[in-house]
């Protein structure tokens, strides 16, 4: 006999659109961030830009294979992965080419989301 104040665990279709609009959501409060520091890090190579860039690319790619995303989660993941070296203390400026390279993997993961500027 079941218990009538237990819930019956969600179906596969609603934990998937449960999963999927959370994602949405986090992408649409990622994302503005995300772009935001690629400018500061293009205009000043600015080290907390990277910091802050690093930490949304690092959960958005964690968020992105959940729901079945691969392609956002590997520019994530490299973006990422690009920036590490420059968060560590001490850092002054994090190179152009390392910011225009973290600056293609937002527009990349953008595009693969079809988000709009």
């Amino acid at each position: 006999m079941s218990d009538p104040a237990v819930a019956a665990p969600p179906s596969a279709s609603t934990l998937a659109e449960a999963l999927a609009a959370a994602f949405a959501g986090e992408v649409a409060q990622r994302l503005p961030r995300m772009r935001d520091a690629v400018e500061r890090l293009r205009a000043a190579g600015a080290p907390d830009a990277a910091i802050a860039l690093r930490g949304d690319a690092h959960t958005l790619a964690s968020s992105a294979i959940i729901v079945n995303r691969p392609a956002v989660a590997e520019l994530a993941r490299r973006c990422e992965l690009l920036l590490n070296p420059y968060c560590e203390p001490g850092m002054d400026r994090v190179p152009t080419e390392v910011a225009d390279a973290a600056a293609h993997c937002v527009e990349a993961m953008q595009a693969e989301l079809c988000v709009g500027n």
